[in-house]
């Protein structure tokens, strides 16, 4: 057991009764105010260390636990624009007219923190586990596990990573905001400053504060990341959603895939495009170049709306022109409306192209001359049965209408009936992907409108369509599709012997939520999975629980920075340098997308 005055208040390791950490370099000294003060007591159980950050909602220490005996993460409510600390250094007061403001806040911050006591399931994110009001305020403390920030992490490690790498570490907290919206709660702000690579290789989100703080249009000291930020939450009257997370997102995998920190969204609107050297771009496979570039769009119309969303376009994103497309016909719709003035009619992005609406007149005047046609030969056949009819009767024949007659007036009658001009085409069992790539059917538009599950068609395909195939339907409507899931019950696949990360990729791909125990073992390697419960081959309902026992693993230290590594410092330039060769500098648009030349589509 460690002894408290021995505890080094900067990593929570024995000092060996050195005045200097040999283990972080850390030198105890009084904290400034108005963060607590080091060693203070809460709650009779928690030990406050070093102060980790502060902004306008609150500020976060290192911790230590004296009834775990392990490190934690205190998080204070303290937005210093509504409250002030007291003379006794722990109790907040609030300032005078700030009463509603507060209350708001401090009910918002315990909502959170409840929020966040249900995230156990998901490995990305590090949960809390105990809420308490006291000193004026609240507090939340969660575990804490030594690791680096991204942004720190990246130059160490070659400067930028390939897909395969930053797909491996970033679908687990993909999977941790996704459940984080589903709760109703958004983040705002994700970045490289706020994901910590654990020393086990995987990467957890931090930075959880009330969404006050990440907005424009509120009482707090906004804290915004230049280039992460969305655009809507800088601004005070646009609404902010998952998309605005997406956003953050995309931007944060740009970082990753290049090393760059994207030019901010504030300096985008006059030129929306990115810069990154060509020969990165040419690297970055095509759907996951357009899924990140349709994440980061400024407008958030046009931009991704989910996480969920955003996990499907990085691996069935539409292709990289139809991206170009739809940005292009927004350019032109802002330019129509700016030529025309207000009293024009600018097109929409669903209005009927030229060459279609030529297409319907030319099929409605074909239709209207059949219909007449039709009407034509009707007529002339009445009249016939009328003439023969007349002259049955005069002769004593029957007035009945002979069935021959019979049959072709009635035939001809329902061809009168009112008809659609095309049938709803078969795209159940179809590739989504292949159908929007190069659309069968001109007249129909296609849209994925969600999943569901099927096990009588391959997981990934279509599973279900609106309206149903062969029913009518008129040019130019949608057809909604589904996407299979799969079958509702799952085999646990046989992660034995994986590494943490790829096991949870391997249970999260088949619609578990895993929750990671570490366990001694004198076999397994550091690491490496010991084994899961339930065991593999058994089946579970999709979404249910697996605990993944991983072998303890403490790995040596990493290798000096790469003199690859070019990855800015938080004090340079947020774009590549000016002194970067011009000749292999090219929009993201531009190049990244085919248009410069130097990369095929």
């Amino acid at each position: 057991m460690p002894s408290m005055e021995d505890l080094c208040l900067g990593c929570m390791k024995e000092k060996g009764g050195q005045t200097t950490c040999p283990h972080c370099g850390y030198q105890e000294k009084e904290q400034k105010a108005p963060a607590l003060a080091l060693r203070t007591i809460l709650q009779d159980r928690y030990l406050v260390g070093k102060l980790l950050s502060s902004n306008g909602a609150g500020t976060s220490y290192l911790g230590w636990d004296r009834s775990s005996m392990s490190p934690v993460v205190i998080r204070e409510f303290f937005p210093t624009t509504l409250a002030q600390r007291v003379e006794d250094g722990l109790t907040l007061k609030v300032l005078a007219g700030c009463e509603g403001p507060f209350q708001d806040g401090l009910d918002e911050f315990l909502k959170l923190s409840r929020i966040m006591g249900r995230m156990r399931n998901q490995p990305a994110v590090v949960p809390v586990y105990d809420i308490f009001e006291v000193n004026g305020t609240a507090y939340n403390v969660s575990g804490w596990e030594e690791g680096i920030h991204l942004d720190q992490w990246l130059p160490k490690h070659g400067g930028h990573l390939s897909w395969d790498q930053a797909r491996t570490m970033l679908m687990p907290v993909l999977y941790a905001v996704e459940a984080f919206h589903s709760m109703g709660a958004l983040h705002l702000g994700i970045c490289p400053q706020n994901l910590v690579v654990t020393q086990s290789g995987r990467m957890q989100l931090a930075g959880f504060h009330i969404n006050q703080v990440h907005i424009a249009r509120s009482d707090l000291t906004p804290v915004f990341y230049p280039g992460y930020t969305a655009l809507e939450q800088m601004k005070p009257d646009q609404d902010i959603g998952p998309w605005s997370d997406v956003y953050a997102l995309g931007a944060t995998l740009f970082t990753m895939l290049t090393g760059y920190i994207p030019k901010d969204a504030l300096a985008r609107q006059e030129d929306e495009k990115l810069l990154i050297p060509s020969s990165m771009a040419a690297a970055i496979p095509q759907q996951v170049a357009a899924a990140m570039a349709k994440a980061m769009r400024l407008n958030s119309t046009y931009r991704t709306k989910t996480v969920e969303q955003l996990q499907k376009e990085l691996s069935i994103s539409p292709n990289v022109t139809g991206v170009l497309q739809e940005m292009e016909k927004e350019e032109n719709i802002q330019a129509t409306q700016v030529v025309a003035g207000p009293k024009a009619t600018s097109p929409t992005p669903s209005q009927t192209p030229p060459s279609s609406q030529k297409e319907k007149e030319q099929k409605r005047w074909i239709i209207g001359l059949g219909i007449s046609s039709g009407l034509l030969f009707v007529l002339c056949v009445v009249l016939m049965i009328v003439l023969f009819s007349q002259g049955g009767t005069e002769n004593g024949a029957s007035s009945e209408m002979p069935s021959e007659v019979s049959s072709m007036v009635s035939s001809e009658a329902s061809s009168q009936s009112p008809a659609l001009d095309h049938i709803t085409p078969t795209m159940i069992g179809r590739e989504y992907e292949d159908l929007v790539e190069q659309n069968p059917w001109s007249y129909v538009e296609i849209e994925l409108a969600g999943e569901v599950f099927d096990d009588s068609v391959p997981e990934g395909t279509i599973a279900k369509q609106e309206p149903e195939p062969d029913t009518p339907i008129e040019a130019g409507e949608t057809v909604k599709v589904y996407l299979s899931k799969g079958s509702y019950l799952r085999k646990v696949p046989n992660v034995r012997g994986k590494s943490a990360v790829e096991a949870i990729l391997d249970l999260t791909k088949e619609g578990f939520s895993c929750q990671v125990v570490e366990q001694s073992s004198e076999t397994v390697p550091d690491g490496q999975v010991i084994q899961t419960d339930p065991p593999a081959k058994e089946e579970l309902e999709y979404g249910a629980e697996v605990f993944v026992y991983v072998s303890d693993y403490n790995p040596p230290v990493s290798s000096k920075p790469s003199s690859s590594s070019h990855m800015p410092s938080s004090g340079s330039s947020q774009n590549p340098s000016e002194e970067d060769d011009v000749s292999s500098r090219t929009s993201f648009w531009d190049d990244l997308f085919g248009r410069g030349g130097s990369s095929s589509q």
